[in-house]
């Protein structure tokens, strides 16, 4: 199993949304805002300018082409203040199509706050797809969440894949719906060419309504007492 070339640090992608798209982790990933531009928010302290804001007017972020999966465990952690209630809210889905027929067939990891409609339960999930002929292999949902995510608060929420497949969902630092028994499998360390944040290929039910600020990509799982500290 390819492992991350060895100047690169755990912490991949650090994007802190202080006026700024750029990234001061390891990979340099300078987003690229959407046609509706970019709309600055003040973060949890109330700094001024210190956070985004992706509101279903197609001002969600675009990362370049890379590889931001290795192969092994992963761990993505933002703080995230949800607006609104939407069907099928994407926080985050890099994958190698842009074809929405596809999407779920092509190497995607895609994070949702709130999968399926929100009355139908809103669930907190992550799919990992590897390729055309493995669809729905990796998939994990998190079902009827016990924890519904919290609307109009910032919300520490990270999301950790460990090397034995285990799927942890925190919020503010404290584990919320791990489910042993389903395990998933980890990512092929290929270049994703569509690299979303705030959307997925599905124009229609994928926008998220949402303050975004400090969001991370590390090459491994971060530990229960690494994500409390970080909350």
């Amino acid at each position: 199993m390819p492992s991350s070339p060895d100047n690169v640090s755990a912490l991949l992608d650090h994007w802190k949304f202080d006026r700024s798209l750029e990234d001061i982790g390891s990979l340099k990933a300078t987003l690229k805002a959407g046609s509706g531009g970019v709309s600055y928010v003040p973060d949890r302290f109330y700094n001024p300018s210190s956070a985004i804001r992706v509101d279903m007017t197609f001002n969600n972020l675009t990362a370049p082409a890379g590889i931001y999966f290795y192969g092994g465990p992963f761990t993505v952690s933002a703080w995230v203040k949800l607006n609104e209630y939407t069907p099928n809210a994407v926080l985050l889905d890099f994958g190698d199509t842009d074809d929405i027929f596809l999407q779920r067939n092509d190497q995607n990891i895609v994070i949702y706050v709130c999968e399926n409609q929100p009355d139908d339960g809103c669930a907190i999930s992550l799919h990992v797809y590897r390729s055309q002929t493995d669809t729905l292999i990796g998939n994990y949902r998190s079902g009827r969440p016990t924890k519904k995510f919290p609307l109009r608060v910032w919300t520490h929420f990270v999301v950790t894949l460990h090397a034995d497949g285990t799927v942890v969902f925190y919020m503010n630092g404290r584990p919320v719906n791990q489910i042993q028994e389903l395990k998933v499998q980890m990512p092929n360390p290929v270049r994703r060419r569509f690299c979303y944040i705030g959307k997925g290929p599905f124009v229609f039910d994928s926008l998220i309504n949402a303050d975004i600020d400090e969001l991370k990509i590390y090459n491994r799982s971060l530990s229960d007492e690494e994500i409390l500290i970080d909350a």
